[in-house]
C-alpha cells in the first residue's frame, strides 16, 4: 500500500512547478500566436521560430500530464489484475488483503495539483483552450 504515500508526495512536490508551469505555459502559447497574429511578423524565419517556440512549451507541458494520465490509466488496472489473479486459491488472510486492495483500488490514483485539478491529458486540453481564450481576449481588444 506504499503506492498511494508515494503519489501523496509525488503530487505534493509538483503542485507547484505544475501551477507555475500551466500560468506560464498558457501565457507563452498565447503570447506567441499573438506575435504571429497581431504584430504581422512576415518573416519565415520568425514565424518557424515561434511556431517551434510554442511547440516546445506545449511539448514540456505534455510530459508531466502524460504521466499524470499513465499514473490513472495504470490505477485503474489494479482491480482487474487482482481479480484475474488466481485469488481464490490463495489462504483465506491473503484473500482478504487482495480484498482489500481491490476495494482501495475503485478510488483510482491520481496526480494533483494542490487537490484541485487532476494532472492528465484532459486537464492539458484546458491548459490549450485557456490558453486561446486569452488570446481571443487580447486579439478582441487590439482590433
Amino acid at each position: 500500500m506504499e503506492y498511494w504515500r508515494y503519489i501523496k508526495k509525488l503530487s505534493v512536490l509538483l503542485s507547484l512547478p505544475l501551477l507555475i508551469q500551466y500560468v506560464s505555459g498558457c501565457f507563452i502559447i498565447c503570447n506567441t500566436i499573438l506575435q504571429i497574429t497581431i504584430l504581422g511578423e512576415r518573416d519565415s524565419r520568425t514565424i518557424i521560430g515561434l511556431c517551434g517556440y510554442s511547440g516546445i512549451v506545449f511539448a514540456q507541458m505534455s510530459f508531466y500530464h502524460w504521466l499524470g494520465n499513465e499514473v490513472i490509466f495504470k490505477s485503474n488496472k489494479i482491480i482487474e489484475s487482482c481479480f484475474l489473479s488466481k485469488w481464490y486459491k490463495l489462504d483465506l488472510k491473503s484473500q482478504k488483503h487482495v480484498l482489500i486492495l481491490m476495494e482501495r483500488a475503485k478510488k483510482p490514483l491520481s496526480i494533483t495539483l494542490y487537490n484541485l485539478v487532476f494532472v492528465s491529458l484532459e486537464s492539458l486540453g484546458v491548459v490549450a483552450r485557456w490558453a486561446y481564450s486569452l488570446f481571443a481576449l487580447i486579439k478582441a481588444r487590439y482590433n
